[in-house]
């Protein structure tokens, strides 16, 4: 792949008039691993993000802003997520790859181009995040849902570009937790859950929950959410979402399983995280 231009833009509008100058010939690079993965076609330029003033983390009324140039181990290092959530950010960091891995992948390029393994995605789906675009003439914002609908990277064309990820406000009512099952720690993923759970007074007031390498894109899984919203959650109340929610998955050929067995784990991860958001309440009352 021959590349005639490379730019370091020092800030976002600086970028988003490169973008503009290239047309569709440049490509936009942050923290650039996925490349060995996806080699795009056509390619005139590259714009580098990784100076441009997007590698923050900032604790704002509405939420924490990150940058989409942050490197993913800022959500192992940054005290902000200690305890965010029961410290469900912190998990699937943790889960991502390894070290070295982790301080080159953005944030920003994990929920972009989604691969079937990708951890962030399942995350943010969860928390119900929200993602900020910016092109040069305006801002626009998409919910997790919308987000990952599809692919998200087409959504950055006519020069627009992800700035930031906005997670919601830490609440002390909900916990979450992320599971990852797979061949070795760091090893791509067979299966990621994602799951919080919002309890109030013994009862379950709200849950969402997302699963990972089971379809093309992270989904929720709706169906296991309503069994336990508004329910006073017991272990076969749990057991009885988690088989709820496989159910509803159709999970895609691996050629390093047999075709039936993520079907036949995909009940079990889910509830192990599930049970382990939950268990996350009684550590903190006791």
């Amino acid at each position: 792949m021959s590349i005639d231009d490379y730019f370091i833009p020092r800030n976002v509008k600086d970028a988003l008039l490169l973008l503009e100058k290239g047309e569709k010939g440049y490509y936009i690079l942050s923290g650039g691993t996925s490349l060995a993965f996806s080699k795009p076609k056509g390619i005139k330029g590259i714009v580098d993000l990784s100076r441009s003033g997007l590698d923050y983390i900032k604790k704002q009324k509405d939420g924490i802003h990150i940058g989409a140039a942050t490197p993913v181990s800022e959500l192992i290092k940054n005290p902000l997520f200690s305890s965010y959530f029961g410290g469900v950010a912190k998990e699937a960091a943790l889960n991502l790859a390894t070290t070295p891995l982790r301080n080159l992948i953005t944030i920003g390029g994990n929920v972009l181009r989604i691969y079937l393994w990708s951890n962030l995605p399942v995350l943010f789906l969860s928390l119900g995040a929200r993602f900020k675009t910016a092109s040069k003439n305006d801002d626009a914002f998409f919910e997790a849902d919308e987000f990952f609908s599809s692919q998200p990277l087409p959504r950055l064309k006519n020069g627009r570009i992800l700035k930031e990820i906005i997670l919601p406000p830490d609440d002390k009512a909900a916990k979450g937790a992320f599971l990852k099952f797979s061949l070795t720690k760091t090893d791509f993923a067979l299966l990621n859950v994602a799951a919080v759970l919002w309890i109030r007074k013994g009862k379950c007031t709200k849950a969402r929950i997302a699963i990972g390498a089971a379809s093309p894109l992270p989904m929720r899984l709706i169906k296991a959410e309503e069994v336990l919203t508004n329910a006073v959650l017991t272990q076969e109340v749990i057991s009885t979402a988690a088989k709820v929610g496989a159910q509803s998955i159709k999970p895609l050929r691996d050629f390093r399983v047999s075709d039936d067995y993520k079907s036949r784990i995909a009940p079990a991860l889910i509830e192990s995280c599930l049970i382990s958001a939950w268990k996350k309440f009684h550590k903190d009352n006791a």
